[in-house]
């Protein structure tokens, strides 16, 4: 909701800031701004007449068509705007960023007459993408007629790697189309669709058949740059993984799934073979075709599921680390060392009174015993009982456990335990959750009246994205739930799991002022105090980017979002970038105009 200048026209109020109650039982027509019938808008409004109405370090400038207090000083490097087209615009789905220094405007220094900055962000630099798969001569097309290029119809899935971690993901989907030669006969087939230029993981997945048994298997390309070129992905002959498990007499993998992963996302490039293990037998056989196209560019991960339902773990390997163990009748992986003899696992989660706590267990292996140990990894997941009892048999090795409460007035605990061989049960591991902290604050604007109206949200702090081979075999630290709030009274109190948040007040649209975001907020962990006081805050003045927002086409986009992020260290206190942070947001007007409220600077 947007108003006085900061997106929404509204008659002129005669005041400098001040507090506001009033009732609206009406709503504005204008796209992308409404007021709900009776909604209450209380807190100061950031209005002025002259700069003797504006506090410390705020000078009256013309914001759209109204006049209101803005900062001198800005320190906003790398900034960047993201624009989301509305969903019933001809541009839905297609959202872009705009690296705002390079398109010729800095937000950092002092400016005499106000931060008030005018900005039409570029359209995108959109590519229509077109590729195709292309099968070997001689390859199975399950009756699907090939044409002269041997392409065979696919649709491609595209993924956006070449992004800043933290900003919203970018997915793209390439569907089939035929083209025809003059006579009407196919002359190819191809997967397109219109995305920003960049560099994209493609995977490609074949539209087979119903009845089809042994047709061609989805490839997938990574960090491959996109444009407007046509791309033509000649895929190889199917590459074939033969061998066996040996699986102790303790456990059996009939009906067990066997399928071969690509690393950045783990889509599927195998056939699925469902396993079988006669009675009796200690060997289950396998052997699966896949394809590795990409084969210099990426190596695939061999992924063991048990049967849905069962709570079983799932396995993977590293082709990479375990071809060592390819012998002239194949791979010879056994599972007896994967799967020394379990012991029986038994844990309580506890509060740190002793009560007990019902919560989600996860278990994800860091080391399982064995001489092929270094290259399986598994997790997987168990409720405890209603007295908080979690029961597992789990091989000898290193484990990583956490717990999850039901109960959200409690915060999630980790424990690492390691056992080895033996006899009965490796009991009382006790997880100790502690109860959720409390973040208290309160919020005041420039000249110190308290803010009625904004939402307060620590949002789990952006770390690295990481890789599905590494979060699957690599033991992961629980992120913390996202906590929002509102304020009540000028003040506000949030509920917090241990770890880092990026911390933001947002003001009322109409309000006029922007948010107020403190990155890299860190809770603690551990036995400490459950109350976290932030003190007094202060919403500081804005700095002010608008303009108009426009498609590739030259069209203005009315209702669009329109973000801003900005990079942001690491925790650490690291000179690099780790992730971005959100510090604004609006919506665009019908005719596509936007103003944009931002904090000058980030807050410590």
């Amino acid at each position: 909701m947007s108003s006085s200048g900061f997106g929404c026209k509204q008659p002129r109020r005669a005041a400098m800031t001040r507090t506001l109650i009033t009732m609206l039982a009406f709503s504005w027509a204008t796209t992308g701004c409404s007021i709900p019938l009776f909604e209450p808008v209380s807190g100061p409004v950031n209005e002025c007449a002259t700069t003797d109405d504006c506090a410390d370090n705020g000078l009256c400038a013309m914001v759209g068509s109204n006049l209101a207090c803005v900062s001198v000083g800005a320190d906003l490097p790398g900034l960047m705007m993201e624009v989301r087209p509305a969903i019933n615009s001809s541009a839905a789905g297609v959202s872009y960023l705009v690296d705002v220094a390079a398109a010729g405007l800095t937000l950092q220094g002092v400016m005499s007459s106000g931060q008030v900055r005018q900005f039409d962000p570029p359209p995108a630099d959109l590519a229509w993408f077109t590729g195709s798969l292309r099968l070997p001569e001689g390859a199975p097309r399950c009756g699907v007629e090939a044409p002269p290029d041997g392409s065979f119809p696919a649709r491609a899935i595209l993924r956006r790697v070449d992004r800043i971690y933290g900003l919203p993901a970018e997915e793209y989907t390439a569907s089939i189309q035929v083209e025809q030669d003059d006579q009407g006969a196919i002359a190819q087939y191809v997967f397109r669709t219109q995305l920003p230029r960049g560099v994209y993981d493609i995977y490609i997945n074949p539209e087979l058949p119903a009845d089809c048994d042994g047709g061609p298997l989805p490839v997938f390309w990574p960090a491959q740059q996109v444009d407007s070129r046509t791309l033509n992905f000649e895929a190889r002959t199917l590459e074939r993984l033969k061998g066996r498990f040996t699986v102790p007499s303790t456990m059996s993998v009939d009906g067990w799934s066997l399928e071969l992963v690509e690393p950045e996302h783990g889509d599927v490039i195998s056939e699925t073979l469902t396993l079988t293990q006669d009675a009796g037998a200690n060997k289950a056989e396998f052997d699966l075709d896949f394809d590795w196209t990409a084969k210099d560019r990426f190596s695939p991960l061999l992924k063991l599921s048990p049967p849905e339902g069962q709570v079983k773990p799932t396995l993977h390997w590293d082709l990479s680390a375990i071809g060592i163990l390819v012998s002239p009748e194949g791979l010879e992986l056994s599972l007896v060392e994967l799967n020394a003899p379990h012991r029986h696992v038994e844990g309580q989660v506890l509060d740190d009174e002793g009560k007990t706590v019902v919560a989600a267990v996860g278990i994800q292996s860091a080391e399982i015993a064995g001489d092929a140990s270094s290259a399986a990894r598994y997790s997987f997941e168990v409720e405890t009982n209603e007295s908080g009892v979690f029961a597992v048999d789990l091989p000898p090795g290193r484990y990583r456990v956490s717990a999850r409460p039901v109960d959200q007035r409690y915060s999630f605990a980790t424990k690492d335990i390691e056992f080895s061989s033996g006899e009965g049960c490796f009991c009382g591991q006790s997880i100790v959750v502690q109860e959720v902290t409390t973040i208290n604050g309160q919020v005041s604007a420039p000249g110190g009246e308290l803010v009625g109206a904004a939402s307060v949200v620590a949002a789990p702090s952006t770390m690295t994205t990481q890789r599905y081979f590494d979060r699957v075999l690599t033991p992961q630290p629980l992120r913390p739930r996202e906590a929002p709030a509102q304020l009540v009274g000028g003040s506000f109190s949030l509920k917090v799991e241990p770890g880092y948040f990026d911390f933001s007040v947002r003001p009322d649209g109409a309000s006029g002022y922007p948010w107020l975001v403190r990155p890299r907020l860190f809770v603690p962990e551990g036995d400490i105090s459950t109350a976290m006081d932030l003190g007094d805050l202060t919403v500081p003045y804005p700095a002010v980017l608008q303009g108009v927002v426009r498609d590739s086409s030259g069209e203005v986009l009315p209702a669009a979002i329109v973000r801003a992020w900005l990079p942001v260290g690491d925790a650490g206190g690291e000179d690099r970038p780790l992730g971005v942070i959100q510090i604004g947001e609006t919506v665009s007007l019908g005719d596509g105009s936007y103003i944009l409220s931002l904090p000058p600077s980030l807050s410590n």
